[in-house]
């Protein structure tokens, strides 16, 4: 988390020249894992429960439809 917010900070200034501002960046590393440490989470409370599990996002916590897409 801590490189991802070096690399936004130290290329802000030109995201902002080419997206304009206000700009949301978001971290597809940080996304990645988070998604992957869900889906491991879901496997392991299903072999808990032995039965499947449904996990369902919300998109209070993040409504942007590009990545909600994925």
């Amino acid at each position: 988390m801590k490189e991802a917010l070096e690399r936004i900070k130290n290329n802000s200034q030109s995201l902002i020249n080419k997206y304009g501002s206000p700009l949301y960046v978001y971290d597809f590393i940080t996304l990645e894992r988070r998604c992957q440490e869900m889906y491991t989470f879901q496997k392991k409370l299903e072999d808990s429960l032995k039965r499947k599990v449904r996990m369902h996002y919300s998109t209070k916590a993040n409504s942007n439809p590009y990545i909600l897409k994925s």
